[in-house]
């Protein structure tokens, strides 16, 4: 069984979250989704998630996604402020 989701990789899931439904975490939607990760029955899909959260905080992917090396949380964020 994959390792839980890091404190990095619950961060990008929460700015996804936000980012798709404004005041999310209000309604607790990031852990809502996390668990649902948790429960997908493949471990090979929860790692890809993992793994494709975790690639969401790269510089790099950041810089070829956005034009800019701020972090994806951070980001959408500051947009809404």
């Amino acid at each position: 069984m994959p390792p839980p989701l890091s404190d990095t990789q619950r961060a990008v899931l929460a700015a996804v979250c936000d980012a798709l439904l404004p005041d999310s975490a209000a309604a607790g939607t990031p852990a809502r989704a996390e668990r649902l990760i948790d429960a997908l029955q493949d471990p090979l899909d929860r790692t890809r998630l993992a793994a494709l959260l975790a690639a969401l905080a790269w510089q790099i992917v950041n810089i070829v996604l956005s034009g800019t090396t701020a972090k994806l949380s951070r980001r959408w964020r500051d947009g809404r402020e």
